[in-house]
């Protein structure tokens, strides 16, 4: 019944009777003819170069510099009166909620980044890869009050580069980036000397992340994690436990991210014509910002050994007792927001 119902959800999205093109019609709109897409006009497109949490990411680091030139003596050279001005707006005002000044900060910053190209922040001619290390050198933990992640410091990198992108539509040169890259460099394994090596009357930063900074990003879930994790959600006997129970095992199978899982709808799942396991197409992801393996499938296999964690058997149980209306192609697999 899952296959077929599978097989017919993917069929709707050719209902013309026309064949696939060559570069595919599957991953929920990664590029298919009968794409329900509206007119895109030009500031989509510029706002489209980055996702919205990378922006909001940007937006932060590009404040952070901003603001740290706007108080150094040396770089206020940098910034044009319009950013100076803007900057001192942004103060907090009296009955302000912490919430609610990011946000009109976030949003102010936002606009003024997409007219920087004909109302500029920043003089890039006396940006120099000089004046942003020493930024980058200041920069504390906010919290631990120690140096931050080497992947930290490389977003801050990307997020100059967009703020140079945003003002000539091209970015910094390719001196400014060989130059950069090279005190990146230096600047990496200093921090790598000085963890390795304390100077004399500086105590050690604490714990073994911060002593040998191995252990950026994520700690891998444990298969016995991951299995009594899912015998939880099932002991819950309620929907929302089959709910988290799907998504678990899918997120799993696919070893995605869990963004990726929230944005599967029916049509970009069917089952393999060896049915043998079903697939699930991705329009995006964070490895494929622009869909060009969007018609590549992911295939799902059951595991009829350990049905605990059998995608299939979950994807079943969740389709019987999660869905009681009508369902077609466009309709989200986990519906809602933020489901990640």
């Amino acid at each position: 019944i899952i296959a077929a119902e599978m097989n017919n959800l993917a069929g709707d999205a050719h209902d013309d009777g026309d064949p696939p093109d060559e570069e595919g019609d599957h991953g929920g709109g990664g590029g298919g003819h009968h794409d329900a897409i509206d007119v895109v006009d030009l500031d989509q497109v510029r706002d489209s170069v980055v996702a919205d949490r990378t922006m909001n990411s940007y937006i932060g680091d590009i404040l952070c510099f901003l603001s740290w030139c706007h108080v150094n003596n040396n770089m206020a050279v940098c910034l044009t009166d319009l950013c100076k001005a803007e900057l001192d707006s942004f103060i907090r005002q009296e009955n302000e909620s912490d919430r609610l000044h990011r946000a009109r900060v976030r949003l102010a910053m936002k606009n003024l980044l997409r007219h920087a190209h004909t109302e500029p922040l920043c003089h890039l001619d006396l940006i120099s890869p000089n004046g942003y290390m020493q930024h980058i050198i200041s920069l504390r933990h906010p919290r631990s009050g120690g140096y931050l992640t080497k992947s930290a410091y490389g977003n801050k990198r990307s997020a100059l580069f967009h703020l140079f992108r945003v003002h000539n539509k091209v970015g910094y040169s390719v001196e400014f980036r060989v130059e950069l890259s090279t005190l990146y460099r230096g600047f990496f394994r200093t921090l790598a000397l000085k963890r390795q090596q304390p100077e004399d009357n500086v105590a050690p930063e604490p714990g073994p992340e911060a002593r040998h900074g191995s252990r950026e990003g994520k700690e891998p879930m444990s298969t016995d994690l991951y299995k009594a994790i899912a015998g939880w959600l099932l002991d819950f006997g309620t929907i929302d436990g089959v709910f988290a129970h799907c998504f678990l095992t899918l997120t799993w199978s696919l070893s995605c991210r869990t963004n990726n899982t929230a944005s599967i709808l029916m049509s970009d799942v069917s089952w393999a014509t060896c049915f043998d396991a079903f697939e699930v197409f991705f329009a995006h992801s964070k490895t494929d910002q622009v869909g060009d393996d969007a018609k590549y499938p992911r295939h799902i296999f059951a595991n009829p050994h350990l049905p605990l964690i059998c995608p299939v058997l979950s994807l079943s149980m969740y389709l019987s007792s999660c869905f009681n209306g009508p369902i077609i192609p466009t309709t989200p697999l986990f519906p809602g927001n933020r489901q990640e």
